[in-house]
């Protein structure tokens, strides 16, 4: 009897709406999911195109810190330098006070 009836639903065409209901509510889920699908690569790209440029800056702060390091190792170099001035130049000033006897030049 069931099968009799659904012959005699689908020869009346009631079954044909509920497929065309289906097929239009497929359509319009697969229209959404596209449409999701084009935010989420728009979404993507922004993500990438903002990682892009978080990695150059962070390349151009490596390099600034590069040139920083390379300033403070010439720095270093000059103090250095500085340095064995200084003690050549005390070394000069004991040796011209040992030689003079006592009697310094500087502040006698």
């Amino acid at each position: 009897m069931g099968c009799l009836q659904g012959e005699s639903m689908c020869s009346m065409g009631s079954n044909s709406e509920v497929e065309r209901n289906y097929s239009e509510g497929a359509r319009s889920c697969s229209t959404a999911a596209h449409s999701c699908s084009t935010v989420a690569h728009s979404c993507s790209l922004g993500a990438h195109n903002y990682l892009r440029g978080v990695h150059s800056c962070l390349l151009a702060a490596h390099s600034c810190l590069m040139v920083a390091h390379n300033y403070l190792m010439v720095a270093h170099s000059y103090s250095k330098e500085v340095h064995n001035i200084c003690i050549e130049q005390n070394f000069c000033l004991y040796q011209e006070l040992m030689c003079s006897g006592g009697n310094s030049s500087f502040g006698n």
